[in-house]
């Protein structure tokens, strides 16, 4: 709205025109008005030179504003003022706006046709109490016709008594509004042009500035915005659409009052509610003539004076509420609502494209966490586990894979072209099992099921693992092959602990049949009725037969001991120990078995070694057991050492190291590591030394004890001939060591 120009002295005062002043008058206000389209400068210049002409005091210009839905809402805002005097200045605000048959100016405007006061404070149809208030006699209104309808309203007003005008100079004057309503005509045809190419460059650019976005809430934000500057209004809101809710609260807001912000639309009876109901645009150019359709609770104080609310609709289907709110009463132009409408309908595509990219990635964090589950419990999956496409490409391979079929860290790329390092063959382990055999060839080529099929894979350098597999094919939604997947366990332990068990029950068969048999052989014939034996015979008789029990017995307590061992039930009973007083107790047990083959047992202890905290029986039975195999396998008139010291390990970590040599025929290479696994025999040593085999399980025990007291034991070949057997403990000594 243009403001009042600074004060002016009014000129000359006349009250009739001759021919050649209203000639000229017609001609400078032409001259004036012709020159710009500009419609701010049209009416300052009209509404100046109209001034200058009739001698008024005082003018002021009301134009009409908008395309409301409603006739009735019709109303025209000022637009111009001129030559008011300071104090009397406010008394335009008074009336800033006025609809069809309002006071004056509206009835000029609703009968098209200049309407004249000559005495306004008696005059009830002028609305002004203020303005009569200071000193204004006479007023007249001219409305501006255009195609018999008034696009606007021209006031003058004069505080002169004497001050009138004849009917002639109403004609005229009505010439000189004629002349200057064909100028705003074209200077408002002219500006709705440059708003409507502005509107859709505003609108372009605020559907560009939406889809940077694909926060929903930041589209909300933004839509508002870009609403508000789009149709030039002052603030407003989004309110979103629940079925479920009684109510609406306002999702965002610019620039309104802070109980309006708070709000809560009821889902009735109001214009918001109007929208929600009819699905189309609803304005109210003056909410102080219809409260009720804004918000019938809302203070005069909190409430907007105009309102403009749009759907938010998408495929017929209700979103939301857009308002726009303004400080004065106003009407939009049909352009503006069509912007607005236009710009709700793009705002709406835009929200919903956001909704759906939130949607979306939070399927996407969903199907990531759950790819995540399933990528650890595969990776984590004692099975090996991996995915090929039809031509072999291959997609998934686990942990598991990768270290039972020992690829480290390498993934192949197709099965199919896979080159291994190694062989397959059938459960027999002797034929080969062809490529087009395997599980996964099958379900790949032949989009076969196939579960548990058992194969062997042989690595050129000895290691074998026992498989088994399974392969199945995986179709998409329309029934087409997308690949297959393979299961396969690695059963080595298992198949190894079968070999065990059935190596076990056969040595165990043997060791009780062998001297059970002897026994028998050798009671049968002390019991033989035709046979008289003598003392010495039978002596030896029952010395056998005490041998072979003696073995028996030593069989059952080493499997006792291994078992309680694994089963965690064997724990040390730690006390102070010197390795050579448990060396020299358990030396003397065997020394029966030395004399026997004439065999001597030597000791070799260093001064000053300390002791260790360690069960002194365990230990002991530990070094009946190394020396008992060194006296075994090692020939008749040789020497079996026993030596103890002190060395360093572990960073300067003291240790006590207990070693005992023979001369016998020494321990292969390839068995040194063998040597102490449960049922292991070295068959060509014991041969060589022509004694009897063991039962595979002294030395298995050996480690375990050794292992329980932190220790370790191994086995090195002896200078000059034989094996050496050591093992070393933690010594006392040590800081933070005790018993």
């Amino acid at each position: 709205m243009s403001q009042a120009l600074p004060n002016k002295i009014i000129l000359n005062k006349t009250s009739r025109f001759s021919v050649d002043e209203k000639q000229a008058a017609l001609s400078r206000l032409a001259l004036e008005i012709g020159l710009t389209l500009d419609l701010e400068q049209v009416l300052i210049r009209g509404l100046e030179a109209i001034i200058e002409v009739t001698a008024a005091e005082v003018g002021e210009i009301f134009l009409l504003e908008g395309e409301p839905e409603d006739p009735d809402e019709q109303k025209f805002f000022q637009q111009a003022a001129l030559h008011a005097p300071l104090e009397l200045r406010e008394t335009f605000t008074e009336l800033d706006s006025f609809g069809y048959g309002e006071g004056l100016p509206g009835l000029a405007a609703s009968k098209r046709q200049t309407i004249i006061s000559h005495k306004l404070t008696n005059d009830v149809r002028f609305l002004r109490q203020r303005f009569k208030q200071q000193g204004f006699h006479f007023a007249a209104a001219f409305p501006l016709l255009v195609n018999n309808s008034a696009i606007g309203v021209l006031n003058l007003f004069s505080q002169a008594r004497n001050w009138t005008i004849g009917p002639e100079d109403v004609l005229f004057i009505e010439a000189l509004v004629a002349s200057l309503a064909i100028a705003v005509n074209n200077a408002l045809s002219y500006r709705r042009m440059e708003q409507a190419r502005a509107g859709m460059a505003a609108l372009s650019n605020a559907v560009e500035i939406l889809n940077t976005s694909l926060n929903p809430r930041h589209v909300i934000v933004r839509l508002l915005s870009e609403a508000v500057k789009l149709i030039g209004a002052e603030g407003g809101a989004v309110y979103l659409y629940n079925p479920g809710a009684s109510f609406l609260q306002p999702h965002a807001t610019i620039l309104i009052d802070p109980e309006w912000r708070e709000r809560e639309l009821p889902l009735a009876g109001s214009l918001t509610a109007e929208v929600l109901l009819t699905g189309t645009i609803r304005t109210v150019s003056d909410t102080a003539t219809t409260p009720e359709r804004v918000y019938p609770k809302l203070e005069e104080s909190g409430r907007p004076g105009s309102v403009v609310a749009a759907p938010l609709m998408r495929r017929g289907q209700l979103r939301g509420v857009l308002e726009c709110y303004s400080s004065r009463p106003r009407n939009l132009s049909k352009h503006q609502l069509e912007l607005l409408s236009a710009f709700a309908s793009h705002a709406v595509l835009a929200l919903r494209n956001a909704e759906l990219h939130q949607e979306l990635d939070v399927e996407r964090r969903k199907a990531d966490v759950e790819r995540k589950k399933f990528e650890a419990i595969l990776d984590n999956s004692p099975e090996g586990f991996f995915f090929a496409k039809p031509d072999g490409t291959i997609v998934n391979f686990n942990r598991n894979a990768r270290q039972i079929l020992g690829l480290g860290n390498s993934n192949p790329e197709n099965f199919f072209q896979y080159k291994r390092d190694y062989q397959v063959f059938r459960p027999d382990g002797i034929s080969r099992m062809s490529e087009e055999e395997i599980a996964m060839t099958l379900a790949l080529k032949e989009e076969a099921t196939i579960t548990l099929q058992e194969a062997i894979l042989r690595w050129p350098e000895g290691i074998e693992k026992y498989l088994i597999l399974s392969a199945a094919p995986i179709y998409d939604e329309r029934n087409q092959m997308m690949g297959a997947f393979t299961l396969f366990q690695d059963v080595t332990p298992i198949k190894q602990a079968e070999k065990l068990k059935s190596k076990f029950l056969s040595m165990i068969t043997h060791e009780l049949k062998t001297p059970l048999a002897s026994i028998k052989g050798t009671i049968s014939g002390l019991l033989q009725e035709d046979v008289e034996w003598d003392d010495v015979t039978q002596k030896r008789f029952l010395n056998s037969i005490e041998e072979d029990v003696d073995g028996m017995v030593a069989l059952v307590a080493n499997l006792l001991d291994m078992a309680r061992l694994e089963a965690g039930f064997m724990r040390p009973e730690l006390e102070e120990c010197y390795l050579s007083e448990v060396a020299e107790e358990a030396a003397r047990r065997l020394r029966g078995l030395a004399r026997t083959a004439h065999q001597r047992i030597q000791f070799e202890f260093e001064a000053g070694t300390p002791p260790v905290a360690a069960d002194f029986i365990h230990l002991e039975r530990v070094m009946v057991n190394l020396i008992g195999n060194a006296l075994k396998y090692s020939p008749e008139r040789t020497t079996v050492t026993i030596s103890v010291r002190p060395t360093f390990e572990n960073e300067n970590q003291v240790f006590v190291e207990l070693a005992v040599a023979d001369q016998g025929p020494g321990i292969s290479p390839d068995d040194r590591e063998k040597i102490f696994k449960q049922f292991y025999r070295g068959q060509l040593v014991a041969n060589r030394a022509g004694r009897k085999v063991g039962t595979g399980l002294g030395l298995a025990i050996c480690r375990e004890v050794i292992a329980l007291h932190n220790g370790r034991i191994w086995v090195e070949d002896h200078l000059g001939g034989g094996s050496v057997f050591k093992f070393t403990l933690p010594a006392l000594v040590n800081e933070g060591l005790s018993i």
